[in-house]
């Protein structure tokens, strides 16, 4: 079980201000948590090969490539947008 001591300086190191009350809950709560990992260990995995993920997905993201729009394109977006200077189309500052 844990002590009151060491809910303490967990709580400080959270930075959590915790009553009396919820130390008390704290403490069962964390004594539980580390009860049931004592029993994990307590498994035997000798021969059990690590997994890294259960589903075995790799790379599921697309390629990020360039896509180049033929120049009809771009002229019919910079026609239709309401602000310009030169080459570069102007938007209204987010910052």
């Amino acid at each position: 079980m844990i002590d009151e001591e060491l809910v303490k300086h967990i709580a400080r190191l959270a930075r959590l201000d915790l009553s009396s009350s919820e130390q008390a809950k704290m403490r069962k709560e964390l004594s539980s948590i580390l009860d049931y990992i004592a029993q994990l260990n307590e498994i035997d995995v000798k021969g059990t090969k690590p997994s890294r993920s259960v589903a075995s997905l790799y790379n599921i993201m697309r390629a990020d490539e360039a896509v180049s729009e033929s120049l009809q394109v771009n002229q019919k977006i910079k026609e239709q947008f309401p602000h310009q200077e030169g080459d570069f189309l102007k938007v209204k500052a987010i910052l």
